[in-house]
């Protein structure tokens, strides 16, 4: 779907690309490389088109000049993951092809998995800088819960 980033019957088939990813992790992994997959996080539009109220610094004229926010500015948990079961299928199964694949899922860290909500901020900090582009803030999030599976690996 253009505007959720959601698999659905129109979008191409995600196992056609299996055997090129799959030779390419191999050359990695024969190579002496650790490899880390990292999942994809929700598509949401330019977060500028998220942000609702008056449009004017006038209560009186805010009845009037509102701006109502996007309605792909927030999605369900649970429907991102049901919209988003093929390609996670399709890197289980590139998993069962390279045993020390490492597939590492950012949505925890970009959702309220808790409330079962994905939306652009949490708390006052924006998720999302532009487009469906993570902000610092998630950035540095992902990197925190990141960081120490890369340091593992590079013990080993």
């Amino acid at each position: 779907d253009k505007h959720t980033g959601l698999i659905t019957s129109d979008s191409p088939d995600p196992f056609s690309q299996l055997n090129i990813w799959s030779k390419q992790i191999a050359a990695l992994e024969n190579a002496g490389k650790k490899v880390i997959v990292i999942i994809d996080n929700p598509t949401f539009p330019d977060p500028t088109s998220c942000i609702e109220g008056g449009l004017t610094s006038s209560s009186f004229f805010n009845q009037v000049f509102t701006r109502r926010a996007n309605p792909y500015c927030t999605i369900a948990y649970d429907q991102y993951l049901k919209g988003m079961q093929p390609y996670r299928n399709w890197l289980k199964s590139l998993q069962k092809q390279h045993a020390n694949l490492i597939i590492f899922d950012t949505s925890p860290y970009l959702c309220d998995v808790k409330n079962n909500i994905c939306t652009i901020t949490e708390g006052s900090n924006f998720i999302y800088s532009y487009s469906n582009h993570i902000s610092d803030y998630a950035a540095k999030k992902i990197g925190l819960a990141l960081t120490p599976i890369v340091d593992e690996l590079l013990k080993k």
